[in-house]
């Protein structure tokens, strides 16, 4: 977990501020298990509603930066963050989950916030200390699968046989799980496993949040097919996988 707090803009303190000014905080990325969420406040001072905070990664709104959303801030806050805001109000802290789909397109992008002034686009502000937190990047898990192409071109099992183990409760992956967002398995494990190994799996993915990832050879070209078309092997593979997908959900 990094943690980094900062109040007001521009270094100015917070009394400085008129009625109505846009100030805030990025306050951390907090991890639980394998999830994130951006965490801070923002206001609108001498307001008690609550404001919006955008989100651009990769830069700011000005220089390139790619909007993925407006987030509310409206969870219950410190009263000291009602003092900064000078108001009543209660309700200023913001907490953004940064998705696995977040990761995936923009891991390790820089993150700017800026709070949402409800008096027009111009009062907007950047708040601090954007652009020193990155978006964490997808950590991916990719074990041997228990098959493998012998010479003749039949399956037959690898000699790691306690692949599936890894499924089982109190196996001993527990931190390394934890740190993992993506698991992949291969596609012959996905067409030749048995629907109560599949099950298994797909049971283990759902129960601990984590994303399942399908690997596919390249396209292999032939006078049919192929030629000069990018593309992914398909068959019994995908078939079973997506027909496991669906009766595990």
């Amino acid at each position: 977990m990094v943690v980094l707090q900062a109040c007001g803009s521009g270094g100015v303190p917070n009394s400085t501020h008129p009625t109505g000014t846009v100030i805030g905080s990025v306050a951390a990325i907090v991890q639980t298990n394998n999830t994130f969420q951006l965490t801070g406040w923002a206001c609108a001072t001498g307001s008690a509603a609550s404001i919006d905070v955008e989100l651009y990664l990769g830069g700011a709104s000005d220089a390139g930066g790619t909007n993925i959303g407006s987030y509310p801030a409206n969870i219950a806050s410190d009263p000291s963050i009602a003092a900064n805001c000078k108001s009543t109000g209660t309700s200023y802290s913001f907490s953004i989950p940064l998705t696995a789909a977040i990761q995936a397109k923009y891991g390790a992008e820089q993150i700017y916030a800026y709070g949402i002034s409800p008096s027009g686009f111009s009062d907007n502000q950047l708040l601090n200390p954007s652009g020193k937190f990155s978006v964490p990047q997808l950590i991916w898990f990719a074990p041997l699968n228990s098959f493998n192409t012998n010479g003749d071109g039949g399956i037959v099992p690898y000699a790691e046989v306690d692949y599936m183990q890894l499924f089982a409760a109190g196996a001993p992956w527990t931190q390394a799980r934890s740190h993992t967002q993506v698991f992949k398995i291969v596609e012959q494990l996905a067409a030749f496993g048995t629907d109560s190994e599949l099950q298994t799996i797909f049971s283990y993915v759902n129960a601990n949040n984590l994303t399942l990832a399908l690997e596919a050879g390249p396209l292999i070209t032939s006078p049919q097919c192929g030629l000069g078309v990018e593309g992914y092997t398909s068959g019994a593979a995908f078939a079973t996988a997506t027909a496991q997908s669906v009766s595990s959900t």
